[in-house]
């Protein structure tokens, strides 16, 4: 599975410019945080002030939304347009991947075509959405009986977590397969699916080293910032190309785990 980090860091390394995307989608990301950020800190203060609105658990999650009506929105918004960059990511380098199987790597063709697929990253992630509403909807209803002291819920509860956790690791893979099959939406899943039935252990495995990954660029990034904590500039500086870097490592550790014949 090394293989698979040695290959995304040759990319790289070949191609600096495959850097591109991650930094207009980081750019991009910073400014819908501006956008909603004062939104998320109102319910936050609103909750730490008054604390959560005195209903049952049944009318909560309403009851909180139609209180909070703007703000939620604006949180909505800008966590979907997050989300939306981050899939076109994964599926621009998840093409540019492809491309290069194929002996033809292009960076602005890969972007166009993840540009291109605007209208089926909303679709899927609609479908991801309609797939949390149901698994959360089944983890609200069995919290109530946990609440209501029926035994061996707690247990109930945690399998169901781990089921969720499940679901979650077998449709990691659907955006990478938009950018390698360019098929429609219920493919992708299928694929996504399949895929992860025959490597899920491995699946996971590269998930995790992508976690690592990430931890010690935070890791490497502490110790050498530690002289230069007071100077906030240069840390956000480095911090902020250290995402990129893990970004563009992630999205390229999955394609190519995705197009090869690593068990």
């Amino acid at each position: 599975m090394v293989k698979i980090l040695v290959k995304a860091g040759i990319n790289i390394l070949g191609r600096p410019l495959i850097l591109i995307p991650v930094l207009l989608a980081a750019l991009a990301n910073y400014f819908v945080m501006l956008f909603s950020f004062e939104a998320g800190a109102n319910i936050v203060a609103e909750i730490i002030e008054f604390g959560l609105p005195n209903y049952s658990l049944t009318e909560m999650p309403l009851a909180f939304y139609s209180l909070n009506f703007w703000d939620m929105n604006i949180v909505a918004i800008g966590l979907v347009t997050n989300l939306v960059i981050t899939a076109g990511l994964l599926i621009f380098y998840a093409r540019f991947v492809k491309m290069k199987q194929s002996g033809k790597p292009s960076i602005k063709s890969a972007f166009s075509y993840a540009l291109s697929h605007i209208g089926t990253i909303i679709g899927a992630l609609a479908v991801f959405a309609l797939i949390s509403i149901i698994l959360l909807f089944g983890f609200w209803f069995i919290l109530l009986l946990v609440l209501a002291r029926i035994p061996l819920m707690d247990f109930v509860a945690l399998a169901y977590v781990l089921f969720m956790g499940y679901i979650a690791l077998k449709l990691v893979m659907v955006f990478t397969a938009i950018g390698f099959d360019g098929q429609n939406i219920k493919h992708c899943f299928q694929a996504s699916w399949d895929f992860t039935t025959k490597k899920l252990f491995g699946t996971l495995y590269v998930l995790l080293l992508i976690t690592v990954v990430y931890l010690l660029l935070s890791t490497i990034g502490s110790i050498i910032m530690t002289p230069l904590a007071d100077d906030f500039q240069v840390t956000a500086v480095y911090y902020f190309f250290s995402n990129i870097l893990s970004g563009a490592l992630a999205g390229l550790m999955l394609a190519e785990y995705y197009g090869s014949e690593e068990p």
